[in-house]
């Protein structure tokens, strides 16, 4: 492995987290230990690291949990991960939650080693960077944009669930007027909307970040079957994703 790895080991046992630091430093790690999933993120706050590895099962917030919380943050989504399990139904869970690979355990030292590897040497394939965090671990910011006041409130709901900071507008014409105030991360928005639909919506966030505005991805609602016939007439716009409703 390479030197000056840094590495942030969520670990509540005293025994699993010294056996690790043990192998991890002895193949040149920088080791970070921490007990909980409370104190890892006040970890990710203050230093950049360049994988984590977490246990599944964790006093308080279990390591599933812990690790959907990274991968929507901003700052961290691209943190490789390794969870630590014991059982076949948290390996599955800790896949589903944005885990990049599981191990068992007990832990095998090549193994963990040749996971750790495959995950630096993707990351240094990787073109997205990982900043450093200094103040706070923001969510990702996503405005959701429908003329549906009962389906906006549904939308804003499941995405509170999922820990995102949600914006609303009630309309594509205040939709863009919002992009233009302040910085997004993602734009979810129906296609049918009066005056404004979600097609020029999206027209007119293109041409903002044509502008030099930061990239949103956006994520368009629509009851069509063919995105083609969807987007026919729009210019090419690599943000943009359907959701079939």
């Amino acid at each position: 492995m390479s030197d000056s790895r840094k590495v942030l080991v969520v670990e509540d046992s005293e025994t699993q987290a010294l056996a690790l630091t043990y192998l991890l430093e002895k193949s040149g790690m920088d080791v970070t230990v921490v007990v909980d999933s409370e104190k890892a993120l006040q970890a990710l706050m203050s230093s950049r690291f360049d994988a984590a590895i977490i246990d599944y099962h964790l006093p308080g917030m279990r390591g599933d949990e812990l690790c959907r919380r990274i991968r929507q943050n901003v700052g961290t989504r691209s943190l490789p991960i390794v969870m630590l399990t014991a059982e076949d139904s948290a390996e599955v869970t800790s896949i589903d939650s944005g885990a990049d690979v599981y191990i068992s355990k007990p832990i095998d030292p090549e193994i963990l080693s040749m996971r750790l590897n495959a995950l630096f040497n993707k990351s240094l394939h990787s073109s997205a960077e990982i900043p450093i965090v200094t103040t706070s671990l923001r969510r990702a910011k996503i405005l959701a944009v429908d003329d549906s006041p009962t389906y906006l409130a549904y939308l804003v709901e499941l995405l509170n669930e999922e820990g995102y900071e949600v914006f609303e507008a009630g309309s594509g014409e205040e939709a863009v007027k919002l992009v233009k105030e302040q910085e997004f991360d993602g734009v979810i928005l129906d296609l049918v909307m009066p005056g404004m639909d979600g097609i020029e919506v999206c027209k007119e966030i293109t041409n903002y970040q044509n502008l030099g505005a930061d990239p949103i991805v956006m994520l368009l609602l629509t009851a069509h079957e063919n995105k083609d016939e969807m987007t026919r007439g729009l210019p090419p716009m690599p943000n943009l994703s359907s959701w079939q409703i």
